[in-house]
């Protein structure tokens, strides 16, 4: 297991794409923001959440991860209110054992933000968010030439939203399917993949496609 820090990031954010984060492994956010971009009478952040989900509109609670960190250090972080300086520090960690509990994740993607809650206001701040796919099956067993595990023990299972194309990241199982996150009529409603493996051996066909509005 391995940890990739993401460091010196100036918030906020948006529209982030991760493509280098190794499914299993540790990752941090290292960053900062200006006070000036709180609310006037802010003084900080009290809790900071970062979330991942299947899908960007689920609630928080049907998240596959969400990390909490506040003002008192723990393994996945700490906010520091600097207000004299003006600034709010964060550092943010997810662990690899988190993504990879249970039953484990798929390659995705994945949808995730990082939201704070301010003092005194109690304003929540949307600060980072984007999209995760994760590379999958990257191990020491793999470097010495021997074959990983299928996902999901090669048993088909849901794989996410991808934007308007299948995906092309991770490894597949045939029956996998994926659900169309950009549908607009006439294209894809999702895929089904019909030759397993990765890229470019994994093959998709589209599951049916998206008919005309019909204005009810």
């Amino acid at each position: 297991m391995g940890t990739l820090v993401d460091s010196s990031i100036a918030w906020p954010r948006y529209n982030e794409s991760i493509a280098d984060w190794i499914l299993g492994d540790d990752r941090i956010w290292e960053g900062s923001f200006t006070l000036t971009d709180l609310p006037t009478g802010d003084v900080g952040l009290s809790d900071v959440y970062l979330t991942i989900k299947q899908n960007p509109l689920l609630d928080d609670a049907d998240s596959l991860v969400q990390i909490h960190v506040t003002t008192t250090p723990s393994i996945y972080g700490v906010i520091t209110n600097n207000s004299p300086s003006g600034f709010v520090s964060i550092t943010l960690r997810v662990l690899g054992e988190d993504l990879v509990a249970g039953s484990g994740m798929a390659p995705g993607p994945y949808y995730y933000d990082i939201r704070g809650i301010a003092t005194t206001s109690d304003a929540v701040w949307t600060f980072e968010n984007g999209q995760i796919n994760f590379i999958q099956n990257v191990t020491d067993a793999d470097a010495a030439g021997t074959p990983a595990a299928l996902p999901n023990s090669g048993n088909p299972q849901f794989r996410g939203f991808s934007n308007g194309i299948p995906p092309v990241m991770g490894t597949f199982n045939v029956g996998d399917w994926v659900r169309n996150a950009l549908p607009s009529p006439g294209s894809p409603s999702g895929w089904v993949c019909t030759v397993g493996g990765a890229y470019p051996i994994v093959t998709w066909v589209s599951d049916g496609i998206v008919g005309e509005d019909t204005g009810v």
